[in-house]
């Protein structure tokens, strides 16, 4: 019965072992990911403010802030037809136990209408 007992324990020891690693791993690339998200969902809502250089320039910055590797060639950015829309796409590699390695595919897009004055035009 106690040895019973001790296998338990450490079974549950190591799922819970496990699950910390997985989360130590995994939350820093989708943490600045959600961050990301809401930096380029935000600059597309206030597209109005910005030239397209200086959008480019503020998703740029905000991946640096977030760890994010990200290149220019990584977004798009196109106005027309009284809109915005901001495309952001890249790759993270994650390394497990030094050893494997499972690339995560992120896609961020924002497509807001164009405001004139503070206003949507609509």
């Amino acid at each position: 019965m106690v040895r019973e007992r001790g296998s338990r324990r450490l079974f549950w020891l190591l799922i819970l072992t496990a699950a910390v690693y997985l989360v130590v791993n995994l939350a820093p690339p989708w943490f600045g990911y959600r961050m990301l998200r809401f930096e380029v969902e935000d600059d597309a809502r206030n597209a109005h403010l910005y030239t397209d250089d200086q959008i480019l320039e503020n998703i740029i910055g905000a991946a640096y802030i977030w760890e994010v590797s990200l290149a220019e060639d990584n977004i798009e950015i196109e106005r027309g037809d009284g809109k915005i829309e901001i495309a952001v796409y890249y790759d993270v590699d994650v390394i497990f136990l030094n050893r494997y390695t499972k690339t995560f595919h992120y896609d961020i897009y924002a497509a807001e209408p164009l405001r004139v004055n503070g206003k949507t035009p609509f």
